[in-house]
């Protein structure tokens, strides 16, 4: 759960 909610924001910036 909160682990996903980290990936998601790495990907998010790491897409950027």
């Amino acid at each position: 759960m909160v682990a996903q909610l980290i990936f998601g924001r790495v990907a998010f910036i790491r897409c950027s």
